[in-house]
């Protein structure tokens, strides 16, 4: 019994002193992003989305910053320094776009799995089964489209991996114009789009001006590829279902600044705070494992 109790205590210290580690980090980089970036130091835009990502992308740890509920941008952050910053979109909310006088009012983002970035139109999953994040968005400018962005260590950059257009039969009760599944044994997702826009095959199913297509990851031409047109066949059952927004200790939601924003940190103000988090690793931690396996 008392085996199991200091078990379950040893767990309960060690998850409560990971969280408030992983805040301390937070507050670091967003510190840094303060003090550098220019959507800060020029424009005074609040760091209203923050979480870390494995793009692959080198030079130090990845992270993925929204800026006002707008911007998205990604960072590779080595110590205190900011080792390369790439503008990925603007993350707009898609129940604010009207297209002909007509709101979005269905939940467009439903059949998307991964982390919704803040309320925008785009999510961090990795979606073509190479370990890494990716990011999925939708655009409205100048036409709906879909695209998905991820890192090429090919060519070193950051690529689109597709670009491809997309309608919703009902902006009231959809359904949704994307859906991530497996169909027959290959892994991709439908998007339901009008017929004029395809150019590699007449469509079968005609549902209003619209048919629904299926494409999937090509390791060849590192491209989302359409591979089918599919119909009132499919077994709907294989089809995958997005993963729920629950929080997640590696990202933070933060709270839009309005009259008085933090002072940006310096690098010397900086030293203190690394030393305070080496000994609060010490307390929290070490010296609580130490007392408990006594």
């Amino acid at each position: 019994m008392y085996a199991v109790m200091k078990k379950r205590s040893l767990i309960v210290v060690f998850l409560f002193s990971c969280r408030l580690l992983f805040s301390d980090k937070f507050d670091e980089i967003r510190a840094i992003l303060i003090e550098q970036d220019e959507f800060y130091t020029k424009y005074k835009e609040p760091i209203t989305f923050l979480q870390r990502v494995n793009m692959g992308i080198p030079g130090g740890d990845n992270w993925l910053a929204e800026w006002d509920n707008k911007r998205c941008v990604i960072y590779s952050i080595d110590g205190d320094k900011i080792i390369l910053k790439n503008y990925l979109f603007d993350n707009k909310n898609p129940n604010e776009i009207k297209d002909m006088n007509k709101t979005i009012d269905c939940d467009i983002m439903s059949g998307i799995p991964g982390k919704r970035i803040g309320m925008g139109s785009s999510v961090i999953g990795d979606y073509n089964n190479d370990g890494l994040d990716e990011i999925f968005y939708y655009g409205f400018v100048p036409y709906f489209y879909l695209g998905i962005s991820g890192y090429d260590s090919g060519i070193n950059d950051l690529v689109r991996y597709c670009n491809i257009p997309f309608w919703i039969i009902d902006f009231e009760n959809g359904p949704t114009p994307v859906e991530f599944m497996n169909y027959q044994g290959i892994d991709g997702f439908r998007v339901c789009y009008p017929i004029i826009a395809t150019t590699v095959h007449p469509p079968k199913h005609d549902a209003g001006g619209l048919s629904w297509y299926f494409y999937a990851w090509d390791e060849g031409s590192r491209r989302f590829v359409e591979l089918a047109e599919i119909g009132e066949d499919i077994d709907y059952s294989m089809f995958t279902k997005a993963e729920e927004d629950v929080p997640d200790e590696s990202v933070q939601e933060l709270p839009v600044l309005e009259e008085q924003p933090p002072e940006p940190e310096t690098p010397a103000s900086r030293e203190p705070a690394q030393a305070g988090l080496i000994m609060k690793f010490i307390c929290l931690i070490i010296i609580p494992l130490m007392v408990v396996s006594c």
